[in-house]
């Protein structure tokens, strides 16, 4: 947890993510917890370390679509999160990793062997002006594929 708040407290990293500012460590901690239930069948996030050291995350999962105070609400009360009809893919780095590769070689250890299924496509949801995870998609050969809003900020998904 102490990675997540700390990663996600500086505020060029959540720039592009979520609602564009940090969550609060409940957050963090519901969807952690979901996260890791979700390994067994191959999807989760992955902490990227460099020399001992961790930079960031990359993760193929089944994402919610909740806002801070109903996670915190729904896990309370154990109710079903509302999860997105798609598999995102999604990776976020400290600042000082960005330019070094670190994204696209996660994405691309990811994505090795990794066979979607039909009915529950990947698609990566990236902010509209997030050029440096566009590019990311880009080199895995994925292109724009639809426009959405998420907590109302305009997003593509890419994909294959």
């Amino acid at each position: 947890l102490a990675f997540l708040d700390a990663l996600h407290a500086d505020e060029d990293v959540y720039r592009y993510l979520g609602a564009g500012r940090p969550r609060s460590t409940e957050f963090h901690r519901v969807w952690l917890e979901r996260t890791i239930a979700q390994h067994d069948e191959g999807l989760g996030q992955r902490v990227v370390l460099r020399d001992g050291r961790a930079l960031g995350r990359c993760g193929i999962g089944r994402d919610f679509r909740e806002h801070d105070r109903d996670v915190a609400r729904r896990s309370a009360a154990r109710e079903a999160p509302a999860w997105s009809p798609f598999l995102e893919m999604g990776w976020t780095f400290e600042r000082e990793a960005w330019g070094h590769g670190y994204a696209t070689e996660a994405a691309e250890a990811l994505l090795e062997g990794f066979v979607p299924r039909e009915d529950e496509p990947l698609y990566a949801m990236i902010h509209e002006d997030n050029a440096r995870s566009i590019r990311v998609a880009a080199r895995r050969g994925w292109a724009p594929r639809q426009r959405a809003r998420m907590f109302d900020r305009p997003m593509v998904l890419y994909g294959p």
